[in-house]
């Protein structure tokens, strides 16, 4: 089943609801380059925290995982520049504030 970007329930018994969960949790475990540590499972669980504020319905994962994987590159690269081995919540949490949009960016500046 494809979402094309549409946010799926968080809290759904069907087929689905484990298998995005596990989804997301497959992303942010991912090492292709060797470069991103692994994610404990603090950080797991703010970045899974992270996914159902951008949705854009109530208690619902988001499915845009382009955003979400760049958020864990960012996480990723905190972590390294700490020489720590683990990617932590406070990892993700200063990741959300380097990956403002464009947009959120340009308010910033502009306040």
């Amino acid at each position: 089943q494809i979402s094309r970007g549409r946010a799926l329930p968080s809290t759904s018994r069907r087929l689905g609801f484990s298998d995005r969960r596990t989804q997301s949790s497959r992303q942010a475990s991912q090492r292709r380059d060797g470069k991103i540590p692994h994610v404990d499972q603090d950080g797991l669980q703010a970045l899974l925290n992270e996914s159902k504020k951008r949705s854009t319905k109530r208690n619902h994962y988001t499915t845009h995982f382009r955003d979400l994987g760049g958020l864990i590159r960012c996480s990723g690269d905190l972590a390294v520049a700490e020489d720590a081995p683990l990617i932590t919540a406070k990892h993700v949490a200063q990741a959300i504030n380097y990956s403002s949009t464009l947009d959120e960016q340009q308010k910033q500046q502009n306040a």
